[in-house]
């Protein structure tokens, strides 16, 4: 898995994470640097699968040069996310956000059932042999900004990467 920025990639490299959770605030670059992720896994040979909660937004140059083998799809309940990844067998999924849907759906009521679906998601991936990058909404938790449920789903990350607004991260064009 690369992100294409190099203090990013020498600190996936360094502890050979498969499961990665990027969060900050929105407009810090969270889906633009996931979606770069997918980008050069296609461009070194696999196939990357990006799952948003209801319809992507992709603004204009978010996705330049070859898209094929990238697959984008939505989702309701991440109850349908382990289908989709034995299905399209990706080498890269990402889930955006991983954790935007838990208090809004009556079928994932609880912290339990987060945690179990952030397992039955990473046994797919495991099985596709599918590296992970998942995107944390983040709310204001008193001195810092962290993802909403943050204890439970850094149990399943081996990275985690927290943008700021200030401190954006600079494209190195490939």
């Amino acid at each position: 898995m690369r992100l294409g920025i190099d203090r990013y990639d020498d600190q996936i490299a360094a502890v050979g994470a498969n499961t990665l959770l990027i969060y900050g605030e929105a407009g810090t670059g969270r889906t633009r640097l996931a979606l770069r992720s997918c980008l050069l896994e296609i461009k070194g040979g696999g196939r990357a699968l990006y799952m948003s909660k209801g319809l992507p937004r992709l603004d204009e140059g978010m996705l330049e040069g070859d898209c094929n083998g990238l697959w984008i799809g939505s989702f309701l309940s991440p109850a349908q996310i382990p289908p989709v990844i034995a299905a399209v067998s990706p080498s890269l999924t990402v889930v955006d956000p991983i954790n935007s849907w838990v208090e809004c759906s009556p079928l994932l009521p609880s912290i339990r059932n987060l945690s179990l679906a952030l397992f039955e998601i990473l046994q797919a991936a495991e099985k596709a042999k599918s590296e992970l990058i998942l995107i944390g909404d983040v709310i204001n938790s008193g001195e810092e900004l962290k993802p909403r449920y943050y204890s439970v789903i850094k149990r399943y990350c081996d990275l985690v990467i927290g943008l700021k607004k200030d401190e954006r991260f600079k494209e190195k064009r490939e």
